[in-house]
């Protein structure tokens, strides 16, 4: 028992180095994601543009006449959050940050965001203005927003830049928008939280889809990158746009064609075109992707079997037409079947290519024949050959060129 407990003990405080840059990521992020909420939404405010309410004095209007500490703070907060993140990515791609700490991360920096007004833009009142328009019959393609009654929070809340745009928008979003107007009743900030749970939503379903066609390994590391950047963070959740919305389907279609329901992944897809345009080219690129043919890897032999050869062609890998490389033969030094044992290097008598007669250990006639020869028929090894110790022959003792008999 205290043995494993020493032993849980050495291992605990081996994980303890880890658990400080996590916490240290962590709280970066929050601030810098703080100080974005608290300054982005004062700085897109307009001063023709009245929101429906100060969201406790987070929206509360910057005075021109002076000067002001808020983009200086804006930046800082953007610099931290991005800082995070790409700290965040480095120890998710060292392994040092898993998929479920990397929720949990990304969670904490959400959560200012999230119950945050909308910042870095007022976008979210011109999805109010079109639901409107939709409720009370006006084509927000043929009819801009200052079409509505005059002193309606709608119109009011709505950027004067966008008051006399057309809707950029596909036919599903407006379908959201006005069934987002017809869920709240017509009211503003009731329509800005729906729509807001609806963005929340889908980066939510990001998430899940990225892990889904994430490689297990590398999940952590897919998760962070996708989910965890400033702009999703910020311009999908923060600002409340539609390519949240547009980006789940997408991913939710590419995660049923992974999974082999083609059908369903293309309506999904074509769903996503329907929110915005741009999600046209994702369905292109799978389309085109499916139809492709399949690449077959350089070096292997094709897909369907080759014809039996001809008769009288030559089927010796010498005349086919990439042979395959052949054998190295080993070269023999010695022709004659001699291997010299001489004082001097057999490298450098082979080198200088001189006869058997230039060494002086092979003219005395003590080297040894690798292959023996054997004796002419009706002749025998004379009597002062060497023996071995089992009584057998040894191979004759050659002398010069020749073998004596």
């Amino acid at each position: 028992m205290r043995a494993a407990r020493r032993a849980q003990a050495r291992g605990s405080t081996r994980e303890r180095p880890g658990r400080p840059r996590l916490a240290g990521v962590a709280f970066l992020g929050l601030v810098g994601s703080c100080l974005v909420v608290a300054t982005g939404g004062r700085l897109a405010r307009q001063p023709l543009a009245e929101p429906p309410t100060t969201w406790g004095g987070l929206l509360n209007p910057v005075s021109t006449d002076s000067m002001s500490v808020l983009p200086a703070l804006l930046i800082g907060g953007i610099a931290l959050t991005l800082a995070a993140w790409v700290r965040a990515y480095v120890l998710a791609e060292s392994h040092r940050l898993s998929a479920r700490a990397g929720l949990v991360l990304l969670a904490l920096w959400m959560v200012p965001v999230t119950f945050g007004p909308p910042i870095l833009s007022l976008d979210v009142y011109s999805y109010a203005a079109h639901g409107m328009m939709l409720a009370t019959s006006l084509d927000p393609y043929s009819t801009a927003p200052v079409a509505l009654p005059l002193g309606s929070p709608q119109i009011t809340a709505v950027d004067p830049l966008w008051r006399s745009s057309l809707a950029p928008y596909g036919p599903l979003a407006l379908a959201v928008f006005r069934a987002v107007h017809t869920l709240t009743g017509g009211s503003l900030i009731g329509a800005v939280v729906v729509l807001r749970l609806l963005t929340l939503a889908g980066v939510a379903l990001v998430a899940a889809g990225v892990l889904a066609l994430a490689a297990p390994q590398r999940r952590a590391e897919s998760l962070v990158l996708a989910v965890g950047n400033p702009i999703v963070l910020f311009q999908l959740l923060g600002a409340i746009h539609l390519e949240a919305i547009m980006m789940a389907l997408v991913v939710i279609g590419l995660v049923a064609i992974r999974r082999g329901r083609r059908t369903l992944g293309l309506v999904l897809l074509a769903a996503a075109a329907a929110v915005k345009w741009p999600a046209a080219l994702a369905a292109a690129a799978v389309v085109a992707w499916q139809l492709a043919p399949e690449p077959r890897p350089r070096g292997h032999p094709p897909a369907t079997p080759p014809h039996p050869p001809h008769p009288w062609q030559p089927t010796h890998r010498r005349h086919q037409r990439h042979p395959q490389p052949a054998r190295r033969r080993r070269h023999r030094r010695w022709r004659g079947g001699f291997a010299p044992r001489c004082a001097m290097s057999p490298w450098s008598c082979s080198r200088r290519r001189a006869s058997r007669l230039s060494c002086p250990t092979v003219s005395a006639g003590f080297d040894r024949p690798r292959h023996p020869r054997p004796c002419p028929p009706g002749t025998r090894p004379p009597a002062s050959s060497p023996t071995s110790s089992a009584g057998s022959w040894m191979p004759p003792v050659p002398h010069g060129h020749r073998t004596i008999c």
